[in-house]
């Protein structure tokens, strides 16, 4: 895989793949509660949902592997809500 970040679209959503060490592939996801419980409410089966609503990512995921004890699932985000600074990093929140 090149050394770049790929994003895929899907309804109520995107998903990322970029190559990290060791050869491996990150893959992440932000998605609606509304497509997270149309794929199943589970973090496999969005990972499949998604790979069927893009066949183009289906294609980049085909082939790999999940590595044990690295899925995980995170709290909603609230894009109206203004970021936090993380360990002292400086947030930019961009107003529309």
């Amino acid at each position: 895989m090149p050394a770049q970040v790929e994003l895929f679209f899907f309804p109520g959503g995107y998903a990322g793949v970029n190559r990290i060490e060791g050869g491996q592939v990150n893959f992440c996801l932000l998605a609606t509660l509304a497509a997270f419980a149309r794929a199943g409410r589970s973090i496999s089966a969005m990972r499949q949902a998604v790979a069927r609503w893009n066949p183009a990512l289906g294609r980049r995921l085909t082939g790999g592997q999940v590595v044990p004890k690295t899925e995980i699932a995170v709290a909603p985000v609230d894009p109206n809500r203004p970021a936090l600074p993380w360990m002292g990093w400086p947030v930019w929140v961009i107003r529309r």
